[in-house]
């Protein structure tokens, strides 16, 4: 399915239809979060900087398709450290019967250990009481592992040579028992390495330090 990010600002999500503006429609998160720092610190949305909401949309979906009723929403409060890799570090700090109850509740943790250094990393996800989702299951993204042989010099440097890319961790440990007793690799056989990656997603995304 192709999908859409929308990005909004909503100055009182309490009275949204009277505040919302849309600032454009991206392919991908990244790029609706990128158009968000182009625009935060302009005039008007300077004074109301945690009004950013990014939606997710299929194209080609109806939504609404049956109308709507009343429904009972709820909101919930997550800090995740990265957004690559939720599941190592995704927290939920509460959920809430209002958005703005869940933006007060970030408000009184962002300061605290650990989410002070990575205060943009709140997200509120607002959620129908009763409603399924992921009704049709999911599909995980495509893993790949990395098979190294590093040689850790005396100094700092290192003898890095990749040996190859493989669909399964056990693909690359079997061609690691292939390897081993081979000229070089006998006389270092513990320094294998075997690191996970998915297909299309960026490292580094933070840049590094020297």
């Amino acid at each position: 399915m192709q999908k859409v990010y929308v990005l909004y600002h909503i100055r009182d999500i309490t009275i949204a239809a009277e505040n919302k503006k849309r600032i454009g429609t991206y392919s991908s998160y990244k790029l609706a979060k990128e158009a968000k720092n182009r625009v935060k610190d302009l005039p008007g949305f300077i004074d109301y900087p945690d009004g950013f909401y990014i939606s997710e949309y299929v194209i080609d979906k109806d939504y609404w398709a049956d109308g709507f009723k009343a429904m009972q929403k709820v909101y919930v409060l997550y800090h995740i450290r990265d957004i690559t890799i939720a599941d190592e570090n995704e927290k939920i700090i509460g959920t809430y019967s209002s958005y703005k109850l869940a933006k007060e509740a970030e408000n009184r943790v962002k300061d605290r250990p650990g989410f002070i250094d990575y205060p943009d990393d709140f997200y509120i996800n607002e959620y129908v009481i009763d409603k399924d989702y992921w009704a049709n299951g999911f599909k995980e993204r495509q893993k790949v592992y990395f098979l190294y042989h590093i040689l850790y010099e005396d100094t700092d440097d290192e003898d890095v040579k990749l040996i190859g890319i493989y669909s399964s961790y056990k693909q690359a440990k079997l061609v690691i028992e292939q390897l081993k007793n081979k000229p070089g690799f006998i006389d270092f056989p513990d320094d294998f390495q075997i690191s996970r990656s998915f297909l299309n997603q960026d490292s580094w995304v933070y840049g590094f330090v020297k």
